[in-house]
């Protein structure tokens, strides 16, 4: 019944979201900051800005609850040849668990459990191998994902991507809105797109890539508009290995959510 349902659907984006339009796949990325100030800042749940891989690494999950040791974690990214990626993870408590190989991962997209409840009901932290604090790595640099249990997120929230090699990516526009992280005066703030692409001569194989550049921006203010969405008449084109962030600056400490829709198409 769902194959012959999915095959009478004329519509292309409900194709693609069925897995029925070939090669291409749909991401929704969204992210949180609840710190973000007059430095740009990620739109992403760790805060700060993540420092991305340049060559492959091992990827390990570590929990602040001692006592979270069966419970079952989904990691998505891009693997060493920065191709898509899937792989689960049991967790160990505060010890950090290698997820898959070693060396096997460039790029963490997304993390959430897939387990039978319980939750661990304490955060779940994605990071390169690094010494702990009851369970936390004690590295800014190496922590790539973070899921946050108390806060009933469950989930990653991290507004940033990157495409896979291989492929092309379609980007369909981005929303942002700002709150208030402390009361008081009103906060300005403002969301934007940065896109980094590979260096004139870089491949795959060998990667590098120019600095970050803003492609879009918009202004927003706990006063008056707290909310924007740009949704492009034509999607935006970018290449293999673009990565793809979400930032914000606000006028003083302000919360700042995210969220874009990409297609990744295989040549």
């Amino acid at each position: 019944m769902v194959k012959q349902y999915r095959h009478e659907i004329d519509d292309w984006g409900t194709k693609i979201v069925l897995g029925n339009a070939g090669s291409i796949k749909h991401y929704h990325k969204f992210g949180r900051n609840t710190a973000v100030g007059t430095t740009e800042e990620d739109v992403w749940n760790v805060g700060g800005i993540e420092t991305l891989l340049t060559a492959p690494a091992s990827m390990y999950a570590s929990c602040e609850a001692a006592g979270a040791t069966s419970q079952v974690i989904s990691v998505e990214g891009l693997d060493e040849n920065w191709e898509l990626k899937t792989e689960t993870v049991t967790l160990n408590g505060q010890n950090q668990v290698i997820i898959g190989a070693a060396s096997s991962w460039t790029r963490i997209f997304r993390a959430f459990q897939v387990s039978a409840e319980p939750d661990p009901n304490d955060n779940v932290w994605i990071a390169e191998s690094d010494t702990l604090t009851l369970g936390v790595p004690n590295t800014a640099s190496k922590i790539h994902a973070l899921v946050e249990y108390p806060q009933a997120a469950q989930q990653t929230e991290k507004c940033m991507v990157t495409i896979p090699a291989g492929h092309i990516g379609l980007f369909y526009g981005f929303s942002g809105s700002v709150l208030n992280a402390l009361t008081g005066a009103a906060r300005d703030a403002s969301v934007f797109i940065e896109v980094q692409q590979l260096a004139a001569g870089a491949t795959v194989a060998s990667p590098s890539w120019t600095p970050f550049r803003r492609i879009d921006e918009h202004g927003l203010s706990t006063d008056a508009q707290i909310t924007v969405t740009e949704e492009y008449p034509f999607p935006l084109l970018f290449e293999e290995l673009t990565n793809i962030h979400m930032r914000a600056t606000a006028s003083a400490s302000s919360v700042v959510y995210g969220d874009f829709n990409i297609i990744f198409v295989r040549r």
